[in-house]
């Protein structure tokens, strides 16, 4: 039995991610990271949907609801036990490890649910012959999406000294860095579902195996594939992060 119904509407969005966090936070699961993370984003995409800053603010609403449903089956599968679709499987199975840092959860948990759900999502939500034309209102979720950047670094930066420090001192780099990151991945689901748009359904399901062994591959190697150096920098960087798993998500949701 899931847990966590599926999204219907817009007005659904923000309450199944809450019953998600709050699942998380009983659980004591790192998986809370990203949940606290994506209140934040989803409470963005509706104010801006709402007060109607899209082209056309029904097929973003419908897009939202069928994205956060790939999220919200993710966690059904990752809190009962069962397989999860494979993209997701490596955030699920690295949220029970202690190595990942907060950051390395955060980025396993979008890399697969932009990398790969994302271009599902605006498949399954925009007409083929409107796909060149939804570009639009997808670069202004891009723009939604980029002013809470600085938000995330500061809040895991506040039980992290040294990445505090680091901000301080390479801001706009790190900025700059980020921002470019997020939009490669949207980019890359943007161009991805373009090409879905273009298959018949035979050639839709090859084109997304490949695409989701490409975004497996990559969520392993976030957190397997570091030079030596890198590897021991993040084990000095682990001594620093301080409080509980409870505690961390709590910082995250200022």
């Amino acid at each position: 039995m899931a847990l966590f119904k599926p999204a219907e509407q817009l007005s659904d969005v923000r309450g199944r991610i809450q019953e998600i966090l709050e699942h998380c936070i009983k659980e004591k699961s790192t998986l809370g990271y990203f949940a606290a993370l994506y209140t934040k984003v989803a409470k963005g995409i509706e104010a801006a949907i709402e007060k109607k800053e899209f082209d056309d603010n029904e097929r973003l609403a419908r897009m939202d609801v069928n994205f956060v449903n790939y999220y919200i089956h993710a966690m059904n599968c990752a809190f009962s036990g069962e397989p999860a679709p494979a993209h997701w499987q490596v955030a699920i199975d690295y949220s029970k490890k202690p190595e990942p840092l907060v950051l390395e959860h955060l980025f396993l948990a979008m890399n697969a649910h932009i990398n790969y759900d994302l271009s599902n999502a605006i498949n399954v939500s925009v007409k083929p012959e409107e796909i060149i034309g939804f570009k639009n209102d997808f670069l202004k979720v891009n723009y939604i999406l980029f002013s809470l950047l600085d938000n995330v670094q500061n809040d895991v930066a506040d039980f992290v000294w040294p990445l505090k420090v680091y901000l301080l001192f390479g801001r706009k780099t790190d900025d700059r860095l980020l921002s470019f990151g997020m939009k490669l991945m949207r980019n890359d689901a943007f161009s991805f579902s373009c090409i879905l748009a273009l298959c018949d359904e035979k050639y839709r399901a090859i084109e997304n195996a490949n695409h989701m062994n490409e975004v497996v591959d990559l969520g392993e190697k976030l957190v397997t594939h570091k030079k030596a150096w890198i590897k021991a920098v993040f084990r000095i960087v682990r001594q620093f992060e301080s409080g509980s798993v409870v505690s961390r998500i709590d910082w995250l949701l200022k």
